[in-house]
């Protein structure tokens, strides 16, 4: 029994592919110091330099895993509307209790709740273009998300407008064969190291020459102070350098088993967590300076560490009782 119970572990450690998971581990790492940095500080180049890579990756990731899997997508949408519904739930009765005004408006997700609603479009998506052209799906979100930019009736409404500049990443993933596009990077990753460094530097060059918030995808092109036109080719030009920095990364990424792995497996989690604790009791630590930040920021971190893992622990135990 002993041997049987063994077998079956060294199975499932076989079937896993953990360079998978150390990619959305990487990438759930950089989430959380995008958010750090963007509370902190909005303008600073590091803001730049992650979101023009964590969230185009992240939801690439998404997209190869919805179009390999044989689940009806559809099926799971009511999990992460439920889970949106918890976490506006949470924040609502936080206010409360601290007194404070409701931000809360329907159809206007707190801090980090868009993703659940992206997901959700995602799942309905994915489940439409099962079966369709890749590369007509593909042109057509892009096409979508370049008129988006013009309309700033779908700025905040259900974050639609955020989530049809992310949908081509969606897709991309939905629809190509990511495995050989790793084998592609991996076995040319001293190329892909000086690529991804090239495209930063270039990006740190030219960080006068571009609106920084337009690799989020939220803002329109007036509330960011672009014509129509070159707005359209500014958003344009995120998917090129977004994309070639997606594809450098893969190259990157170690296919054994390490703290990544484990990191990567319980990424919702960490996000879920990471986004609430920001949203709620940051506040002030960002109008502190020196030793008192450092120490507010750490006993933060501490905190978003130790939920975690006593959600995973709970997580765990259910598993295994089930």
């Amino acid at each position: 029994m002993r041997r049987l119970i063994q077998g079956m572990v060294i199975m499932e450690e076989k079937q896993r592919i953990y360079y998978w998971d150390n990619l959305k581990g990487v990438l759930i790492l950089l989430v959380v110091l995008g958010h750090y940095v963007e509370k902190g500080l909005p303008r600073n180049f590091v803001w730049t330099a992650i979101y023009s890579i964590h969230m185009p990756a992240f939801i690439f990731v998404n997209g190869y895993f919805l179009g390999r899997s044989k689940r009806n997508p559809v099926d799971r949408i009511p999990k992460v509307l439920g889970l949106y519904a918890l976490m506006e739930a949470l924040n609502i009765a936080l206010a409360l209790i601290r007194k404070e005004g409701l931000s809360f408006t329907f159809g206007n997700p707190g801090y980090g709740c868009w993703y659940l609603l992206f997901l959700t479009y995602a799942y309905l998506t994915a489940y439409f273009i099962r079966g369709k052209k890749g590369a007509y799906v593909l042109a057509g979100a892009v096409a979508v998300s370049l008129l988006a930019g013009l309309d700033p009736t779908i700025e905040d409404k259900f974050r639609i407008g955020q989530s049809m500049y992310y949908m081509p990443y969606m897709i991309a993933g939905f629809f190509w064969k990511a495995d050989e596009i790793v084998e592609w990077a991996k076995r040319r990753w001293p190329l892909c190291a000086c690529g991804f460094v090239l495209i930063q530097a270039c990006l740190f060059l030219a960080r006068n020459q571009f609106r920084r918030k337009i690799f989020r995808g939220l803002e329109t092109y007036e509330e960011l102070k672009l014509a129509p036109i070159p707005g359209m080719l500014e958003r344009l030009g995120t998917y090129l350098v977004s994309g070639l920095l997606v594809l450098c990364l893969l190259g990157l990424i170690p296919r054994c088993k390490c703290i990544l792995s484990e990191i990567g497996r319980h990424t919702l989690v960490i996000y879920l967590v990471h986004t609430f604790m920001l949203q709620n009791f940051t506040s002030q630590i960002y109008r502190m300076t020196g030793k008192n930040a450092v120490l507010s920021f750490t006993v933060m971190t501490l905190l978003i560490v130790g939920l975690c893992a006593a959600i995973i622990a709970v997580q765990n135990v259910f598993r295994r009782r089930s």
